[in-house]
C-alpha cells in the first residue's frame, strides 16, 4: 500500500509540475496572440495571420481544459470559432469593429490567470482505482495517456518521460481498449471528457489502474 501511495504522489507531483510550466508560458502566448490580432485588417493579406490565430486558439482551448482552466478554454474556443467563421469567407467582408472586438477578446484571455492567482485549483482530482502500482524506484511506472489533442499529448509524453516514466499516448479511447488486450498500464491519465466513456467499455474491469482526471475540464 505504501508503494502505491508513493507512486501516486510521484505522478501527481509531476502532473502538477506540468501545469505550473504550462501556466508560466501563458503570458508569452497571450502576448503573441495579441500581436497577431492587432495586425488583422479587412484584407485577404491577413488570412495567414488569422489562420495562425485559429490554430493557436484551438490548441489553447484544448490545453486550457486539460490543465483545469475551464474559463480560458471556453473563451479560447469562442474566439477560435469566430476565426473559423471568418476564414470560411472573404476577409474584406469583415468589419473593422468586428476585428476590434476580436482583438479585445484576445486581450481578455489574460484575465483568466488573475482568477487562478486568487484561488489556485488542485492539479488533479477524482483519483480512483485499486492498489498495486510499482514503486518508481524499483520498476518503471507505465503510464497510458489518453488525449485527443495529439500535439498536447506528445508534449505531455515528453515531459513525463523526463522523469523516468514509460508513457504511451492514445488519441482515441478505442485504441487504448485494443492495446489492453495484450497489456495494461500502472497509471491511466485521461481527459475528463473522454473518461466519461471509460466505464462503458469492456477492458476497464480487468485493468489495475489509477485514473487521473484534470480538474475543471
Amino acid at each position: 500500500m505504501t508503494d502505491t501511495r508513493d507512486a501516486l504522489a510521484a505522478v501527481q507531483a509531476e502532473i502538477a509540475k506540468l501545469r505550473e510550466t504550462y501556466l508560466s508560458r501563458l503570458p508569452e502566448e497571450f502576448a503573441e496572440l495579441e500581436a497577431l490580432a492587432a495586425g488583422l485588417e479587412s484584407d485577404e493579406k491577413s488570412r495567414e495571420a488569422l489562420e495562425s490565430l485559429h490554430q493557436r486558439l484551438h490548441k489553447l482551448a484544448g490545453s486550457g481544459g486539460t490543465f483545469g482552466l475551464a474559463k480560458l478554454s471556453k473563451q479560447a474556443h469562442s474566439l477560435e470559432q469566430t476565426a473559423k467563421q471568418w476564414l470560411a469567407g472573404r476577409l474584406d467582408g469583415v468589419g473593422w469593429s468586428e476585428f476590434l472586438g476580436f482583438s479585445s477578446g484576445i486581450a481578455n484571455l489574460a484575465s483568466c490567470l488573475q482568477e487562478i492567482e486568487v484561488a489556485e485549483p488542485a492539479a488533479t482530482d477524482h483519483l480512483t482505482g485499486p492498489a498495486g502500482l510499482a514503486d518508481p524506484g524499483e520498476a518503471q511506472v507505465r503510464i497510458w495517456l489518453v488525449e485527443d489533442d495529439a500535439l498536447l499529448g506528445n508534449q505531455l509524453c515528453r515531459l513525463l518521460g523526463q522523469f523516468g516514466y514509460e508513457v504511451t499516448l492514445f488519441t482515441r479511447l478505442a485504441d487504448a481498449e485494443t492495446a489492453a488486450a495484450s497489456g495494461r498500464p500502472d497509471v491511466l491519465i485521461m481527459d475528463v471528457v473522454l473518461s466519461a466513456l471509460l466505464f462503458g467499455i469492456c477492458f476497464w474491469p480487468f485493468i489495475d489502474v489509477l485514473i487521473y482526471q484534470f480538474s475543471g475540464m
